[in-house]
């Protein structure tokens, strides 16, 4: 029997709440998706160590993507967007559409808005996010960087366990895109974190922008690698 096609999500080992929106809720898509969790790779210890990972730690992505393949996966996308650092290994190890993160769609992204306005990046941790992230998915120039507040309930949540409190995760999100927005005169926005979706129409009535995201980059690819029959 054929395998059926689906979108493979690598999941960093979390235990937190996932929200619908959330990228690890299966009920955000309205693909077929398969989660694989990398075990070896812990939330934290992915963002903090994102601009130097070992090879060990790409080899274990490496080996889950390989797994997705075989299972049928016609395309891969993961759960942080710190994963950026990985991409040109993945990509060059495994032979179906990779988008490691939120990132990549980025030149996409500035190209389709006005030219005198910037394209914004809201962030689980900025002290974290870099050009090194940058670079990795091929954007060579500066782009404006505005991270949830620091050691707040969002971090904690993730980081230390502390229980899910969706409106406060909220507020603390829109206080970063105030931030960003009072600041630079931009034409829209990319959300690094896939644990930020959840909030996306709360952004969009704040702001009226366009918002990209790692939902809509795991659509983007699963409908290129796999046209729709209009017939």
């Amino acid at each position: 029997m054929p395998k059926e096609p689906f979108l493979g999500i690598l999941q960093v080992n979390t235990t937190f709440h996932r929200p619908p929106g959330d990228v690890g809720n299966l009920s955000t898509w309205n693909i077929p998706i398969k989660i694989k969790i990398v075990e070896e790779a812990s939330g934290d210890a992915v963002v903090k160590t994102s601009k130097n990972y070992s090879d060990e730690f790409v080899s274990h992505w490496i080996k889950a993507a390989k797994e997705f393949v075989d299972e049928g996966a016609i395309a891969l996308i993961t759960s942080c967007g710190f994963l950026a650092t990985i991409h040109p290994r993945l990509q060059s190890e495994i032979p179906i559409p990779v988008g490691t993160s939120a990132l990549l769609q980025i030149p996409i992204a500035q190209a389709l808005i006005h030219p005198k306005k910037k394209l914004g990046i809201i962030t689980f941790d900025a002290d974290n996010l870099g050009k090194e992230h940058l670079i990795a998915v091929g954007v060579d120039y500066d782009v404006p960087i505005v991270g949830v507040k620091r050691g707040g309930e969002f971090q904690q949540i993730l980081r230390k366990g502390k229980e899910y409190d969706f409106k406060a995760i909220e507020t603390e999100v829109l206080e970063a895109v105030d931030t960003l927005i009072r600041n630079h005169d931009i034409g829209g926005i990319i959300l690094e974190c896939t644990n930020i979706p959840p909030f996306k129409n709360a952004i969009y009535k704040k702001t009226g922008l366009p918002i990209w995201d790692i939902i809509t980059l795991g659509n983007y690819l699963y409908e290129v690698s796999l046209p729709k029959n209009y017939n």
